[in-house]
């Protein structure tokens, strides 16, 4: 998971796994879970925004409500398998490039 630290006004992202002694495998692991999850919406986000789109516009060509779409976008929901596949179609994108790294 990534932290954010503000400092003389200018931000800086961190990794938080820089900073914390994982006491298991099982806690490495989940902390894993949650990274990749933020990972993902980061992603998603981004990807709209490289295609000049809004929320307003994803949920007009999906069907889904604009709070639907926001939901989407926010870390600790998920969403359904239906949802976020009409939202990747929306941007004319396919499932494995969300996990793409560019």
């Amino acid at each position: 998971m990534k932290g954010i630290s503000v400092s003389m006004g200018k931000y800086s992202v961190f990794n938080i796994q820089d900073f914390v002694n994982f006491n298991d495998e099982k806690e490495k692991f989940l902390y894993e879970v949650e990274d990749d999850q933020f990972k993902l919406i980061q992603n998603l986000i981004k990807k709209r925004i490289e295609k000049n789109m809004t929320q307003r516009d994803i949920a007009d060509k999906t069907g889904l409500s604009q709070q639907a779409v926001s939901r989407i976008e926010k870390y600790g929901n998920t969403p359904s398998m239906a949802n976020l596949i009409k939202y990747l179609r929306a941007l004319d994108l396919d499932i494995n490039s969300i996990f793409k790294e560019e």
